[in-house]
This record gives structure tokens, sequence and C-alpha cells, in this order.
């Protein structure tokens, strides 16, 4: 009886969301632990992102759907050079469609089908890729159906050019 109680009350909990936009783009998805350290900027794979603008994609099991690193080319919100997001789109978030990933611009984010489909990151043949864009500095969303920003993990930097990714 005790663990049907208990059942009750952590569904009645879970049923309650709050109404309207939510750009902190917390709760659109399972929370998962994300500890990447010792990722040295000097090593050969992480070059791309020694420059403002360059980018490093994260596979799974880190995130949800995987994390994209982004050298920032404007001011963020932590004042650190570096921003680190799940690549889950808020649109469909269960859809393996619904993935973020640069444009080949490298002026935004986009969840596009093609875009997942051509990288080969993760199967996707049904739908949920919105095409909506997201600022890379920020995760705010840009354009398109998303109505909150990508969900941002916090990036540390030590004084010898290595960072950790941590939620």
């Amino acid at each position: 009886m005790n663990k049907f109680v208990l059942f009750l009350a952590v569904l009645t909990i879970m049923s309650c969301t709050k109404s309207g936009t939510n750009n902190g783009a917390t709760d659109f998805f399972t929370p998962v632990p994300v500890n990447i350290t010792n990722i040295n900027l000097s090593y050969p794979q992480y070059s791309y992102l020694s420059i403002q603008g360059g980018f490093y994609y994260f596979p799974l099991p880190a995130g949800n759907r995987g994390i994209i690193l982004y050298h920032a080319t404007t001011g963020t919100s932590t004042g650190v050079d570096y921003v680190a997001f799940d690549r889950t789109c808020p649109v469909n978030p269960t859809s393996t469609c619904s993935m973020v990933s640069m444009d080949s611009s490298g002026f935004y984010l986009i969840c596009s089908q093609s875009h997942v489909n051509l990288l080969g990151t993760a199967p996707c043949s049904g739908t949920g890729a919105c095409n909506s864009t997201f600022d890379p500095n920020l995760g705010t969303q840009r354009s398109g159906s998303a109505t909150r920003g990508l969900k941002q993990y916090n990036v540390r930097v030590d004084g010898n050019g290595v960072l950790s990714i941590t939620n």
C-alpha cells in the first residue's frame, strides 16, 4: 500500500508543469549526469577549438544526444570563452531525428534531419527534426518552431588550457 501511495505522489508531482515559454531549457528532457574532464586544448582532436567559432562534438554517452562544445565568438552569460550545449533539440526531444548540429555556414546551430543523416551521428528515418535554429554563443532560439533554447552545461577552463564540462 505504501508503494502505491508513493507512486501516486510522484506521479502527481511530475504531472505539474509551469505554463508559458521556458527559455531556461532545463526541463525538456530527463537530466543525465555530465562530467567530461581533461579536455586538453593542445591535443590535435581539439585544435579547432582554439579559434573563435570552432566546435567539437562529444558523442553519446555525453548528454542525451551528445554535446557540442563551442568557442564563443561573443560574450557569454558566464564570461567563459567556451559554451557547451546538449545536442537534443527542445522540439520532439525523444525523436532520434531531433538533434542539433552546427550549420555548414558556421553561424548557427540547426535541428535538421538532413544534417543528422549527413553527419551519420544517429539513425534518423522518421520525423522530429524541426529546422529550428539556435545562437551558438547563447543557445537561444533564433527561428523555427522551438519555443525555448538548448540545454546548456557548465564549462570550466583551468590556467593550462584544460576544459571540463559538467552539469
